[in-house]
């Protein structure tokens, strides 16, 4: 038995009094929760799988309403059977083998006028359901206001609008965000359990949304949005808004949860989604796999993570409170269990890669941190970029396809800064050889060259790369890939001493 596996199984040896507990069904959480049928939107994504595992496992329900959309030509019984394939519903299928049948998928979309649900399914959900839980949002940073709006705010009020009619209803719960009203101005104090002003009505940025040009939104994005560092924040604040003033048509709680990673304890340690490994949680796993070894962060800040299991135990228990007056949950760790950037680099360096490795880590676990761009983006270059190269390029000797390169690690990481710079990503368009230049000119605070301009980059790299490319055609084992490192690692000397490549 490997370490994961190892802490695994006694967390789960730990849960079995939990278990006994639950099998009785005599706490007033599962009372409230008994014969119900429940509504959740978002139910496929990270929160929203653990929720509906977490709510058939504890609770006896009647059944479980899950609004999702057709996606890349599968229907949304197929995807959901998809979904359900997930290992977090293995422990729940040994003990409700059948629990799937209480699942009902509605069509639906959120960012569509009416939720884009028809006429029968409405219906069936103003008769039937007794709990909302409206998880589903777009929680890009980069989104366009225009989509973000429409998804976030609209969606809220359409979804609002049909709770209202639902002729059950007992509780409406909306997972907000703990960053809504962490705006610039409130820096270095307390965002409390509250509603704060609105920045605008949500009904003129819903207006706006639906008959302005995009490019036009756009354009005003930064003035409207001003004291919000993204538009997934500004939007949540606004639905927050819309949810204040449904306020006594409804009982309604609102949960604001931090920086949601993967599960502490339930249904076992360690469980997260493959939609949310790019987020935070990736970037503890990407270390502990030994594919990440560079961070950009200042050691002494609090980053606020919080595990996906008690989000929703939080969730599962409000939605018994909720009343006339709206109840607000602030759920996060910075209080009661603080962590810093640097302390979870000595967790990292020091204890985690001694006991729970994964045997799939490809490279020996560790991370540098710094707070300085040009120190990152150099330890990155070093230990992530090169790497992938000659990692590359020994399985193209090989006849074998590239692993690390097709997943542009150099443009990634390029991609991140410009993205953290609040600009538009340039280089995933250009080839690797060049993206590594473009990263040089990042760490020194110039326009990259290989994006416009002469493709002055491409002099040696290009002929190089299509050359290799008619070996392969051919079958034959790439001659000049073993070049090309080289010449771009000369390149980027070039550029720093602001000379033309060579």
């Amino acid at each position: 038995m490997d370490a994961g596996a190892e802490v695994i199984w006694k967390a789960l040896e730990q849960q079995k009094g939990t278990k006994d507990v639950m099998k009785r069904g005599d706490s007033s959480i599962q009372q409230f929760y008994r014969n119900s049928s429940i509504l959740v939107t978002g139910g496929t994504g990270f929160l929203g799988k653990q929720l509906v595992e977490k709510l058939f496992r504890s609770c006896k329900l009647s059944k479980v309403f899950i609004m999702m959309r057709a996606k890349k030509g599968k229907t949304v019984e197929e995807r959901l059977a998809d979904a359900l394939k997930d290992p977090i519903f293995d422990t729940l299928r040994e003990c409700q083998p059948g629990f799937a049948d209480r699942i009902v998928p509605i069509v639906g979309e959120m960012a569509e006028k009416e939720l884009g649900i028809s006429e029968k399914d409405r219906w069936l959900l103003i008769k039937e359901v007794d709990v909302i839980f409206h998880v589903a949002a777009t929680i890009s940073f980069q989104e366009p206001l225009k989509s973000a709006t429409l998804t976030n705010v609209r969606g809220t009020r359409e979804l609002l609008a049909l709770a209202k009619e639902c002729k059950k209803l007992r509780t409406f719960v909306y997972v907000s965000t703990a960053y809504c009203h962490a705006t610039f101005s409130r820096r270095d104090t307390e965002v409390l359990e509250q509603f704060y002003p609105c920045p605008m009505p949500p009904a003129l940025l819903i207006r706006m949304a639906e008959t302005m040009d995009e490019e036009r939104l756009n354009l005003i994005k930064d003035g409207l949005i001003a004291e919000w560092p993204n538009t997934y924040s500004f939007t949540k604040a606004l639905a927050e808004e819309l949810v204040r003033s449904s306020a006594g048509d409804f009982p309604i709680c609102v949960i604001r949860p931090s920086i949601v990673v993967c599960a502490r304890r339930e249904p076992y340690p360690g469980w997260i989604d493959l939609s949310s490994v790019y987020g935070p949680s990736g970037i503890t796993l990407g270390c502990m796999l030994g594919v990440i070894h560079a961070l950009q962060s200042v050691q002494g800040i609090r980053i606020d993570f919080i595990p996906v299991d008690y989000v929703n135990n939080v969730a599962i228990a409000a939605a018994t409170t909720a009343g006339k007056d709206v109840k607000i949950y602030t759920v996060g760790s910075s209080k009661r269990n603080p962590i810093t950037w640097g302390g979870l680099s000595h967790i990292l360096n020091n204890f985690a890669r001694k006991t729970v490795v994964s045997p799939d880590a490809i490279w020996y676990c560790f991370v540098i941190q710094s707070p300085y761009r040009w120190v990152h983006l150099l330890f990155s270059f070093l230990l992530h970029t090169v790497p992938a190269f000659l990692a590359d390029g020994v399985c193209m000797l090989l006849n074998k396809p590239p692993r690390f390169l097709l997943h542009t690690v150099p443009a990634c990481l390029a991609d991140g800064v410009c993205m953290l710079l609040n600009k538009p990503p340039r280089f995933l368009l250009h080839t690797v050889p060049a993206c590594l230049a473009d990263s040089v000119c990042v760490m020194l605070n110039k326009p990259p060259r290989a994006s416009d301009g002469p493709a002055t980059h491409y002099l040696l790299p290009l002929p190089v790369c299509l050359a290799d490319g008619v070996c392969v055609l051919l079958n034959k084992p790439p001659r000049f890939l073993l070049h090309t490192v080289p010449a771009c690692l000369a390149d980027g000397v070039c550029v720093l001493l602001n000379k033309p490549p060579r």
